[in-house]
């Protein structure tokens, strides 16, 4: 009478592929978030993972339950940690939740907020103390990490709605939004300048240096924007049905990469003066969920 799932830890040889798991976690229902696998102490690491009923789970590296514990709704975007070690996530119920290690809820949490989040909350530093920056539709919200409003952030209310994850630039801080506009906001929480290319939903904001961004937006294309110009146009895809495209660095470039999948295709570009196809994969069925990275410890991609 239920869906399980597991967490699987396989063990692959230089000589052998492998087949057989070293250990296996079995949950009470399907998982929703992928394994976030984050430092126990200095010497140990632990996993964490949700499930359907909204239970985080905390596994150690040997497969063993060390806690698990009910949320107040589904993850939005990565669950992240902190310097100090601890953990920090919003979720569908207008909630940020900040919690050590052990699972026990930091003192000022869960902070309610004032709307719906987006995104992962933007681990920062503002007016020299750290902050979490939370996107919502319309504003940025800024708190300090005892979970209180920094009184200093006045949230600029925006055009439209808010598309991408907060990108930080210096002591400024870039969104894009549903109307193509791509805005600066100061640590004050202001507007201090904005561009806008056209009415295409922006999707997705990278840095490529201190002064210029790239932007992906809702038609395939990718833009290199400065705050004063945009410079280049370029084109990742043509079928914008439906299309999940995102920046990652995959070589030892220091420019972002840009990964696009596009129906049944995944495609890796590079920018210097012109758009470089650096790899791509054709699969046999189309995608229909959104990329998910993971670092490698013997590669970059």
């Amino acid at each position: 009478g239920k869906i399980a799932s597991q967490i699987y830890a396989i063990y692959k040889s230089k000589n052998t592929l492998g087949v057989t798991p070293e250990w296996t976690v079995s949950l009470g229902n399907r998982a929703i978030t992928k394994p976030y696998v984050f430092n126990q102490s200095d010497t140990s690491q632990f996993i964490l993972i949700q499930e359907l009923d909204h239970t985080i789970h905390a596994i150690s590296p040997k497969g063993q339950e060390t806690w698990s514990k009910v949320f107040a709704g589904r993850v939005i975007g990565d669950i992240q940690q902190a310097e100090d070690r601890s953990i920090v996530l919003v979720t569908d119920k207008h909630l940020l939740y900040r919690f050590d290690v052990t699972g026990k809820t930091m003192k000022g949490y869960p902070v309610t907020l004032p709307a719906a989040p987006l995104t992962a909350p933007l681990l920062t530093t503002v007016k020299g103390q750290k902050a979490l920056l939370l996107a919502t539709e319309k504003s940025i919200y800024a708190f300090d990490l005892e979970g209180r409003k920094i009184q200093q952030w006045q949230s600029y209310e925006v055009e439209g709605s808010i598309t991408t994850s907060i990108l930080a630039q210096e002591k400024n801080y870039i969104i894009g939004t549903s109307t193509g506009t791509i805005y600066w906001i100061n640590d004050n929480g202001q507007k201090i300048d904005q561009i806008k290319r056209n009415n295409t939903a922006v999707k997705a904001l990278s840095l490529f240096d201190n002064y210029k961004i790239v932007a992906l937006d809702s038609k395939g294309g990718l833009n290199l924007i400065s705050n004063t110009a945009e410079s280049k146009y370029w084109t990742v895809t043509t079928d914008t049905a439906k299309y999940y495209g995102d920046f990652i660095n995959v070589t030892s470039s220091n420019i972002p990469n840009i990964a696009v999948i596009s129906g049944n295709y995944l495609k890796v570009f590079s920018i210097n003066d012109t758009l470089k196809t650096d790899f791509q994969h054709h699969f046999t069925k189309p995608i229909t969920d959104e990329m998910q990275f993971f670092e490698s410890t013997t590669r970059k991609n």
